[in-house]
């Protein structure tokens, strides 16, 4: 029984110890830290994380928007030339050509322009 007796005065010692020696606040700062590292960085990267989403679900919604826009669009122009030249009236200019194919164009000209010796 003397290996009891000294079991149960091992516990009260090592409370006092822990609690007089600085224990209790390390335990706390443990908590403490924990706490501020669950809610801390981890939920800035979250609400980053969210706000991102976010702005891209708005992208793309504005996007949709602007296609359907020029799809509409695009069909309206046909159908007013279509309209146009059953009226017997041509369009000014009669062959557009799109931004691109101008851009490319004109890049093969500069590209000629500069194989020419000067």
């Amino acid at each position: 029984m003397a290996v009891a007796d000294s079991g149960m005065d091992l516990v009260p010692a090592l409370i006092t110890g822990l609690l007089g020696g600085g224990g209790a606040l390390f335990i706390a700062a443990l908590v403490k830290g924990w706490s501020d590292l669950r809610g801390g960085a981890r939920a800035r990267a979250r609400e980053a994380v969210i706000d991102l989403a976010a702005a891209r679900d708005d992208a793309e919604n504005r996007r949709a928007v602007a296609e359907k826009d020029r799809d509409y669009w695009r069909a309206i122009a046909g159908r007013y030339g279509y309209q146009l030249r059953n009226a017997g009236i041509n369009p000014d200019p009669e062959m557009p050509e799109a931004p691109s194919d101008r851009d490319r164009e004109r890049e093969r000209v500069d590209r000629e322009r500069d194989r020419r010796p000067r």
